[in-house]
Formats: structure tokens, C-alpha cells, sequence
């Protein structure tokens, strides 16, 4: 049986996929990474039957559900987690309201994964009649913070980070390549006549997010100049551009290093500080019992998650971060969590999911090299390597940056030295054209 996993952005969600399809594989199941352009091409191509999506979301865009009734109608099982996950604002309903719609494609699909007791009740009570397909489940991503998934040194010895360091996590818009206008204009297709209602918070929150990701910096500098313990690190959201952001940081101080390469995770597990505002990282330093400080949270009205910053210690000026960075103490936020987090094993139930899916037998014949180098694509690349695109044209590749072998190799490694109860069999990759991802038992 053939099991398609979605991924988006490879930064954020690859490393979680890959430990995902290891609880998947076995010697019947074969499993492929991709983007959600290539899945369809390679079922609508090879004709594939019988076989399981899993979906990064449920927008219920209508060439979507179009394409999710066909794959019903051709014996498959649809599974979905959104990879936004909700958990930022305190009113899950506005999150559900944009992301998910009336609910269109929940009636559609198989199962709805949630990430913890308060997305799986509001669901349930939301829609009684299909409340059988909401699952307490957590998250691969969530299982890779405990101590079960060790991380290796590689990308730090890359980095030249040799000693203890300070994460700052930057989410913040100003500097990602999707441009504002493209961001605001897809949004308001996509809301239709509901975009009024969420419009002021989608121009307001850019606003404060060009204040945060300056005052941010200005601490970067200042941490990087009054301390000698640490070293300061600064690891930027996949979709931000990077390689501008790294030519102005260097007018502030060239000892502040900026990551931009591997999963998040990786520095998670080895800093002794994070640094963030809104951002869900916190939950993942939380869980490696980090310290974790709330910068700036005072006085923000539309790039704020009370609940996220209440995971960390709050702080307001410089001086107070340096003071608890000195004092090393940590918070027990594991209470906090339990709210909207489901911390148990989700690779265990994965699997026992996919067992009582009645999926019959299929001999599914797949052709993963359908992006062949004809004229064309050599053409493209001729003209591009000698009139570039502009800035921020190209910002959907950049969400696959992270698609590179190395990158592969090392987080596969990774994963088959992970010790999880339920991952019995170790796994092997390819990467086949563009973006496809394979994964076969070892």
C-alpha cells in the first residue's frame, strides 16, 4: 500500500514527517514525502487506487474537495492534522473559522487528527454527527521534543556554534519571501466576503511584527556584547529570507549568528536558552525542559498568544533577560500544556489507526520520474540563471530548501536512532525528481 504524507514548509515539517512514516513502514507500506502539487500529479498520473493520503490541513478550497470525493470514490482513506495547529490563539473558534470553513472537507475525509483535548472537544460539539472522526492524537512533532528523539551536533559544528548558546526564535513577517501583498491578497480570495472580519488583525499584527523582529535584534546585540558565556544564535521562521536579513545583522554586531538551515528542533534540543514571543517554539522547549523567556509581550494586541508567552518567563527590557539568563532558572510548564497538547505517544496510534482502516489490496504501479529535463525546464533555466527573478517572486521554493540530501541523510539517522514504543522498523530514502521523498523499510 502507497501512504502519501503532505509537507509544506520542509524546515518546520519535514523532520516530524519522516519520524511519522517510520511508524508507518513495514514491508507492505511504502511511503512518499511531497508537496501537495506533486501527490496529486503522481495519483492523477499513475492512477492510484486504494492507497492513504495524509493531508497538512482541510481547506475547503473547492478544487480540494474535488479532488478528495475522487480519491473516496477510488478506494482511498484521507487523514488530516492541520499543521497550524491552533493552539496560538486563546478563541480556537476565529482559527477554525479561517482555516477550516463550514467544515466542508471534514465530512469528506477519514479521521481529523488533533493536537490535544481542546481543538478534539471544540470539534466534537461543533460537529456531533461526524464526531467520530476527531482523534485525541498529538503529534509526531510534539514526540520528537522528548528526550526519546536524540539530535545530533552537525548543523551547530556547521554553524560554528562551539559553545552554550541563546536561541532567539523569529517569527515575525517583515522579512519573509511571500510579500505582504501576495500574503493579504491570497487570504482575501480565500475569506471571500469574510475577509473584512480578519483584515485589521492581518495588517495590524504586520505592524507589530516589524516592531518585534527590531527589538529582538537590538537584544541580540545587546546579548551578544554583555556576556561571554553564551553565544547568541538567531533562528529565523523557514519562510523568512534569510540571506537579506543575514547582510543587515551584520552591520549590527558579526558574532550574532543566524541559522536558517535544518529543523528547529535541532537547536531546540541543544540551547540553553529560547527567546520568544508568539511563537510555538516555546511549547517545543518547554517539553526539552528548557528556559524559555517571553520577550516584549506587553502592550500587543494583534501579535500576541497570551497563552504561548505564558509558557515562558516574561521579560520587558535587556537587562531583565540577562538577569534571568544569569539566574538559570527554569519553569515547570507541563500543567500548561496538558491544556492544549496531547503529550502521549501519537506514533502508536498512528499505527493502530491505519490497522482499522479496511483498505483493500491494490498492485498500485507508480512512475515517481514524471518531472523529466525536457526543453522546456532546461530553457527556464538558462533564461533564470542570467535574468533572475525578482525578489520575492519565487518565495514557494524556498519552502523546500530543506528537500537536500544531506539534510535527508542526517535527519534519517536520526530517526532510526530514535527509541519509541510502536517504531519497530528502521527506514531507507530516496529522493526521486523534485521534492519526492521515498521511504522503504531497511
Amino acid at each position: 500500500m502507497i501512504i502519501f504524507i503532505e509537507v509544506e514548509i520542509a524546515g518546520r515539517e519535514l523532520l516530524s514527517k519522516i519520524l511519522l512514516s517510520r511508524a508507518l513502514i513495514n514491508k507492505n507500506n511504502l511511503v512518499i514525502i511531497s508537496n501537495r502539487n506533486n501527490i496529486h500529479n503522481l495519483i492523477n498520473k499513475n492512477k492510484i487506487k486504494n492507497s492513504i493520503l495524509i493531508t497538512k490541513d482541510i481547506n475547503p478550497r473547492h478544487d480540494l474537495i474535488k479532488f478528495y470525493k475522487y480519491l473516496k470514490s477510488n478506494g482511498f482513506a484521507i487523514i488530516s492534522q492541520d499543521e497550524e495547529g491552533g493552539y496560538l490563539p486563546n478563541d480556537y473558534s476565529i482559527f477554525t473559522s479561517m482555516r477550516h470553513g463550514k467544515g466542508e472537507v471534514l465530512y469528506i475525509i477519514d479521521y481529523f487528527l488533533c493536537w490535544g483535548k481542546r481543538d478534539y472537544n471544540f470539534l466534537k460539539r461543533k460537529f456531533k454527527s461526524i464526531s467520530y472522526k476527531f482523534i485525541n492524537f498529538g503529534s509526531p512533532k510534539l514526540d520528537a521534543m522528548k528526550k526519546n528523539y536524540k539530535v545530533n551536533k552537525n548543523l551547530l559544528i556547521k554553524n560554528k556554534i562551539t559553545k552554550k548558546f541563546i536561541l532567539l526564535s523569529y517569527n515575525f513577517t517583515p522579512f519573509y519571501y511571500k510579500p505582504l501583498t501576495k500574503g493579504i491578497l491570497d487570504e482575501s480570495t480565500r475569506l471571500n466576503k469574510d475577509f473584512k472580519k480578519f483584515a485589521k488583525k492581518m495588517f495590524y499584527s504586520y505592524g507589530e511584527s516589524a516592531k518585534l523582529l527590531y527589538d529582538f535584534t537590538e537584544l541580540a546585540d545587546y546579548l551578544e556584547k554583555n556576556q561571554n558565556k553564551y553565544q547568541v544564535v538567531i533562528r529565523p521562521h523557514p519562510n523568512f529570507n534569510s540571506e537579506i536579513f543575514r547582510k543587515i545583522v551584520k552591520n549590527y554586531n558579526k558574532n550574532i549568528i543566524i541559522c536558517s538551515e535544518g529543523n528547529l528542533i535541532e537547536y531546540i534540543k541543544n540551547c540553553s536558552v529560547l527567546i520568544q514571543n508568539s511563537c510555538s517554539s516555546a511549547v517545543d522547549a518547554v517539553i526539552s525542559k528548557k528556559q524559555v523567556i517571553s520577550y516584549k509581550t506587553k502592550n500587543k494586541e494583534f501579535m500576541h498568544s497570551p497563552y504561548i508567552n505564558s509558557l515562558g518567563i516574561k521579560c520587558e527590557s535587556n537587562l531583565e533577560v540577562l538577569k534571568i539568563i544569569n539566574s538559570k532558572k527554569i519553569k515547570n510548564k507541563f500543567n500548561i500544556l496538558n491544556k492544549r497538547f496531547n503529550l502521549e505517544n501519537s506514533l502508536i496510534k498512528i499505527n493502530d489507526l491505519i490497522k482499522n482502516l479496511q483498505i483493500e489490496n491494490d498492485k498500485n504501479k507508480i512512475n515517481l520520474k514524471f518531472n523529466k529535463l525536457g526543453f522546456k525546464f532546461v530553457f527556464k533555466k538558462i533564461i533564470f540563471k542570467f535574468f533572475p527573478k525578482k525578489e520575492g517572486a519565487d518565495y514557494a521554493d524556498h519552502k523546500y530548501k530543506d528537500f537536500n540530501y544531506k539534510n535527508i541523510k542526517r535527519i534519517v539517522a536520526q530517526v532510526n536512532a530514535s527509541k519509541f514504543n510502536g517504531l519497530k522498523n528502521k527506514i531507507k530514502f530516496k529522493i526521486k525528481s523534485k521534492n519526492i521523498l521515498v521511504i522503504n523499510k531497511l
